[in-house]
């Protein structure tokens, strides 16, 4: 059991609700002349580090798999807000600052009492005696569970297929609310990358996703029948 820290689904509904609230402020700017979007933008990305902090931190949600979902996730983030491409420097930066974050919260964690510490130090301490294998067999175990007897499974096949609807439809609705709604691809792309992620990183498995997509459907929902009701309105 976890009794302490964010459980899985905790840091799903955080980091997901975390994205939504970029796509939000990103969609509102581009429509008020008065926000300085150099200013906006620079406010995003220290409320994301804001978030990362409250999910890893062994004093707060010590959050392993949170951590290295959220991190390359910020990091894409901030590559659309600067409009820059994702290149192989791009990704490597990214697996660098991952890694050097996950490692700062691990040494924080190992510097308090043994009887003190999270299981993010005490999964760098097996790590350190070679022990990791064990946990890491484990979770692997847990997720392909879940991916094979979860109700989860089913709720994700279910929105995966009612988003293929809105893209595939010929009225091409996800592809319209993209264009008609800046802030759209700020929820989409990232949103990607954090569910992936969670879901492989996580021992919850495909249970992130479902989670994360709970919390993301209903804003796509909107935004689309924002777009089909234009064409309600044009008949």
């Amino acid at each position: 059991g976890r009794f302490a820290g964010f459980g899985n689904l905790a840091f799903a509904i955080i980091s997901m609700s975390a994205i939504v609230f970029v796509a939000m402020v990103k969609e509102l700017a581009t429509t008020n002349s008065k926000w300085n979007i150099k200013k906006i933008n620079v406010w995003l990305i220290v409320f994301l580090i804001v978030v990362l902090i409250f999910d890893g931190a062994p004093y707060l949600g010590s959050d392993v798999g949170g951590v290295l979902a959220l991190t390359p996730t910020i990091f894409v983030v901030g590559l659309m807000l600067y409009n820059k491409k994702i290149s192989f420097k791009a990704l490597l930066v990214s697996a660098f600052v991952t890694i050097a974050t996950i490692t700062t919260f691990a040494f924080i964690d190992l510097a308090r009492p043994e009887e003190e510490r999270t299981h993010l130090g005490r999964f760098a301490s097996s790590l350190v005696k070679g022990e990791a294998g064990t946990v890491i067999e484990r979770k692997l175990n847990a997720n392909l569970s879940i991916l094979t007897s979860s109700v989860w499974a089913v709720a994700v096949i279910f929105a995966l297929l009612y988003l293929s609807f809105l893209f595939l439809h010929p009225e091409k609705f996800l592809q319209r609310t993209s264009s008609k709604h800046p802030g759209f691809k700020f929820l989409a792309y990232p949103g990607m990358v954090l569910g992936v992620l969670g879901m492989v990183l996580n021992d919850s498995g495909v249970a992130i996703p479902g989670m994360m997509l709970a919390v993301a459907l209903p804003v796509v929902t909107l935004l689309s029948l924002g777009v089909a009701d234009e064409d309600f309105a044009d008949v």
